[in-house]
């Protein structure tokens, strides 16, 4: 089974089969726990496709992605972008991602040349949490002999510790989390906020799974994943990622999550709405 830490060649892998066709040899899963192809690395992936297709001073800033199928992981993955509008300031793709002639998800993606705009003179952004400084704690590898405090699952916590691509230093108590990506990505800003797209779907389950502890599901999956990016992201730096569970009914569950550069900037907002379904 292929390595999560690959996600680094990812960069150095994609092959442009034409001037809308790319192709991915491969996407990740967390074996023994998804079934299909890890959505982050999806995420990943379409934004890397997308960024392709754009001017360089074209900096990603939205992502809206619908889960249609599970992926088949380990297999082969193209993203097709059918729709391209140009502006001076504002562009805007739409990409799909197909294994075996049919389609696995749908991303919309608007990317914003920030350098052209006047500085704003408003500025807003909540207070940063409070928690642990990462100096304060371990890594993910550092910890697996200690005690799981991820999903209380040794199995996903060892393939997470020997496979992620990302330092992961938990907070305990919370679902929330130090990151810092592992491998050398170049200065490429497009670049680091696909990484931070990978990074956004981790943990983001147990927000639900933590707040219902008493109740056992037998389907877990991801519907929805939107990203907005508000500042530049330096992923090869400590950053804090913290999420919550707002909302559940009907079976869906609304997670909001918040990424913070370790000097208090707000980078990105995430939010991820997932299917649940109890055992009777």
């Amino acid at each position: 089974m292929a390595s999560g830490r690959r996600f680094i060649e990812d960069f150095h892998v994609m092959k442009q089969l034409s001037d809308d066709r790319f192709i991915f040899p491969w996407t990740w899963t967390v074996d023994n726990f998804l079934k299909g192809s890890f959505g982050g690395h999806l995420v990943s992936q379409a934004l890397m496709a997308a960024s392709s297709t754009v001017k360089p001073e074209m900096i990603v800033h939205s992502l809206h992605c619908y889960f249609l199928k599970l992926g088949k992981a380990n297999e082969a993955m193209e993203y097709h972008v059918s729709y391209k509008k140009d502006g001076k300031t504002l562009c805007h793709r739409i990409v799909t991602a197909v294994q075996d002639g049919k389609s696995v998800s749908f991303f919309q993606i608007s990317f914003h040349n920030e350098a052209g705009e006047w500085p704003s003179v408003m500025s807003y952004q909540p207070p940063m949490p409070l928690v642990p400084h990462h100096s304060q704690l371990r890594t993910l590898e550092e910890n697996v002999l200690k005690k799981s405090i991820f999903f209380n699952n040794e199995v996903i916590y060892n393939c997470l510790a020997k496979e992620i691509p990302f330092q992961l230093k938990l907070i305990d108590g919370k679902v929330a989390m130090w990151i810092k990506v592992m491998g050398n990505i170049g200065s490429i800003q497009n670049i680091h906020r696909c990484a931070l797209g990978f990074a956004s779907d981790i943990r983001s389950l147990e927000c639900v799974i933590s707040d219902s502890s008493e109740t056992k599901y037998d389907l877990q999956t991801s519907l929805e994943h939107s990203i907005w990016f508000h500042k530049n992201s330096t992923v090869d730096d400590w950053i804090l990622y913290c999420l919550e569970l707002s909302t559940m009914a009907n079976g869906r569950a609304l997670i909001h999550g918040l990424f913070w550069s370790e000097d208090g900037h707000l980078l990105a907002t995430v939010t991820q709405q997932a299917l649940f379904r109890g055992k009777l």
